[in-house]
């Protein structure tokens, strides 16, 4: 909640494969804290990533998008968002199941550092002539 109020008030896009690479690296070492105190501070720094990098998703496609098409666009959005963590949440119960809660953080983590990896390389090829 702080970092979606936050991110609103700043001024600036940042471009969602950023914000989604932070929170990804940020959620690595989460599994590294034992005591619930350490977990709780953990968390915080990629707490404060999660709703500002949904917003800028959001933030992106009205740029990108038509006014004519935003609505279909935004549709497509919500359900990448929910087959994202439909696909996902079964995956990252597994590897807690195999290896416990530091796995499923740094499954997690590396999940979201691989798909913004991708994004970036793709958005890099795309641009490039």
């Amino acid at each position: 909640l702080v970092g979606g109020l936050l991110y609103g008030v700043w001024h600036t896009s940042i471009r969602p494969s950023y914000l989604l690479l932070a929170l990804g690296l940020l959620t690595i070492p989460v599994g590294v804290a034992h005591e619930p105190w350490a977990l709780a501070l953990a968390t915080i720094p990629a707490g404060f990533l999660c709703a500002p990098t949904m917003t800028a998703c959001t933030e992106w496609l009205v740029k990108l998008v038509s006014e004519e098409r935003r609505g279909e666009a935004s549709g497509w959005q919500g359900t990448a968002f929910t087959a994202g963590g439909a696909v996902t949440a079964p995956l990252i119960g597994l590897a807690i199941d195999h290896g416990g809660a530091a796995v499923g953080f740094a499954a997690g983590g590396a999940a979201a550092t691989v798909i913004a990896l991708g994004s970036l390389t793709a958005q890099r090829l795309r641009s490039t002539p």
